[in-house]
């Protein structure tokens, strides 16, 4: 009830209040709504929240030391803990160190040392000789500075069967520095700059070689004939080299290759279709060539044939793999070109 004076006379009215009463329902609805939505502004902002936390908790940070760069002093440090950990340890890995004149010494104290791999890592080459006496079996060198003067140590270690100098500042020169070597090497791997086909003659005495790689080097004709001495080559990179389809056929006379590979050898079917004299070839790498659906065919015939790659010649067609499928289905095909697979 409210009273509402009016003309000097006082009356009854309930107008005002209901309207007043209306007026608080609405404000009520407005502040449960506004209230709504601050709650519901909070929770998506909490769930955000947690979601971002989730991805960044599934995120998977892999730090490879191998490839850190140790400051002067750290090297010795990492290499005295290396050592204490493990003082006969027979396997030992660095990548991309600047090795000191310590550190060559450090590991040179291995006594029981046979696998070392220093690719990628700066040294002098003088410092090869504190690790001479090490009874090495395998030492990769390749991506470093060592430079003929370096072989010269190597040559000294008369243990190794494997060694991989590619990339390197190594000269032809380096089959007849490492002649001390010729009768326990069984895997090389070379790209000296300059390769004369006198240098390769001298490869001819690494008769015990049964793996060659030979990637990115120059050979003539005459080359390949000194390489088709080494009766015992079992496997053979040549990518990125060019080559001749006489130069392969001289190949075909080393009777325990099994695997040849061609990566990026300007490959066409003439000159592929000297592979059909190989008689054992078991696998054969013919990616980034150019090559076709005949040579495919071809290929198809060889009875050795057990795995073949031929991804990124663009000649080859879908209906020639599938032919090549059912000739030999037992065989492995790694095909498609690089355009084929970003369509996928």
């Amino acid at each position: 009830m409210y009273l509402v004076e009016h003309s000097g006379d006082l009356f009854i009215s309930a107008e005002k209040p209901f309207r007043i009463k209306n007026d608080m329902w609405l404000l009520l609805g407005v502040t449960v709504l506004l209230l709504g939505a601050m709650i519901f502004t909070v929770l998506r902002l909490v769930q955000q929240s947690e979601e971002h936390v989730d991805s960044v908790k599934s995120i998977k940070i892999k730090v490879d030391r191998a490839n850190l760069r140790p400051d002067e002093g750290e090297g010795d440090i990492a290499l005295k803990k290396i050592i204490d950990e493990d003082p006969y340890r027979t396997e030992l890995q660095f990548q991309h160190w600047d090795l000191t004149k310590d550190n060559m010494k450090t590991i040179g104290k291995l006594e029981t040392l046979t696998q070392l791999s220093l690719s990628d890592c700066t040294f002098k080459d003088s410092w090869l000789r504190y690790i001479t006496h090490l009874p090495l079996t395998s030492l990769d060198l390749a991506g470093t500075v060592v430079t003929d003067d370096g072989l010269k140590y190597v040559a000294k270690i008369k243990t190794l069967t494997k060694l991989e100098i590619y990339d390197t500042g190594v000269s032809g020169r380096a089959f007849e520095i490492l002649k001390p070597l010729s009768s326990s090497l069984t895997h090389l791997s070379i790209n000296a700059s300059s390769l004369s086909d006198a240098d390769l003659e001298q490869l001819a005495n690494f008769s015990n070689l049964t793996h060659l790689n030979m990637k990115g080097t120059s050979i003539s004709e005459s080359g390949f004939e000194s390489i088709a001495k080494l009766p015992n080559l079992e496997e053979i990179d040549f990518g990125r080299t060019k080559i001749t389809k006489t130069g392969l056929e001289k190949l075909s006379a080393l009777p325990r290759l099994n695997e040849l590979r061609l990566k990026g050898c300007s490959v066409d079917d003439e000159m592929a279709s000297a592979l059909l004299k190989f008689p054992g070839l078991r696998r054969i790498e013919l990616n980034d060539n150019n090559v076709s659906d005949k040579t495919l065919d071809g290929l198809s015939k060889m009875e050795s044939l057990q795995s073949l790659g031929v991804r990124d010649n663009q000649m080859i067609s879908d209906a020639g793999v599938a032919r090549f499928r059912k000739a030999k289905p037992g065989c492995s095909l790694i095909s498609g070109t690089k355009d084929r697979r970003d369509a996928l």
